[in-house]
């Protein structure tokens, strides 16, 4: 039987930043080919106009998240979660036959990450909610993003990091669901491609096909440089 008729759900667990929706975008695409008809990279490479009406689990504490699990059905293969990571266990215990893909921040420092959400979700979106996120973690309320400084970056970076994505705190508690839990750390999306394929049809039991394949070259090609930090000297 194909891997993924087995598996009841992948949850793809990822913070803003961190690619999880082009993570989902592949997945539907690797499944149904012609999912890639209405799946695009926006100019800023991010995937996140692909959201249609996927269900998705937003929840930072535990003790509440557990109680929404109960509460809340979740009828489809792939699910988005915005949840921290250690909370993982609690959707493979709530779903026995799913997994779960988590993806975690660029060692050491997360810089591409970071790169990624300020040009993707602060930058781009300045007109949409950037501006106003700008102003919940920094307290400066400015009018242009040409007026983005060092102290409000350096104060995203530092919300950005955390809660800490990097797995190893995590790693313990997870070994109990083997071949169920699997850390993505991004770095390995944009160095190592054939990796990436790899880990996705291992998980999905789906095949890369041509089409998976173009996405991925023009999702890559967008992409921010970890340079643009130097603008504010977060080396």
């Amino acid at each position: 039987m194909n891997q993924s008729v087995e598996t009841n759900k992948i949850f793809v667990v990822f913070a803003s930043g961190l690619c999880g929706e082009f993570i989902i975008s592949m997945l539907t695409g690797m499944r149904n080919p012609d999912a890639f008809d209405k799946l695009t990279v926006t100019d800023a490479g991010s995937c996140h106009l692909n959201r249609r009406d996927e269900p998705e689990v937003v929840c930072r504490d535990r003790q509440k998240l557990e109680k929404l699990l109960q509460e809340e059905e979740y009828p489809t293969w792939l699910v988005k979660a915005h949840i921290n990571i250690e909370d993982s266990d609690l959707l493979l215990e709530r779903y026995p036959n799913s997994k779960v893909i988590a993806m975690t921040q660029d060692y050491p420092k997360g810089h591409q990450g970071f790169a990624n959400y300020l040009w993707k979700a602060i930058i781009a979106e300045w007109d949409k909610y950037g501006r106003e996120t700008y102003k919940k973690w920094t307290g400066q309320n400015i009018e242009l993003k040409t007026d983005i400084n060092k102290a409000g970056v350096d104060a995203l970076y530092k919300k950005f990091l955390y809660p800490v994505q990097y797995p190893i705190e995590v790693q313990s508690k997870m070994f109990k669901y083997p071949g169920r839990y699997f850390t993505f750390p991004i770095n390995v999306l944009y160095s190592n491609r054939q990796g990436t394929y790899n880990m996705l049809e291992y998980i999905s039991g789906e095949k890369v096909n041509d089409r998976a394949e173009a996405f991925y070259e023009e999702y890559i090609s967008k992409q921010p440089k970890k340079s643009i930090l130097k603008n504010w000297n977060i080396n």
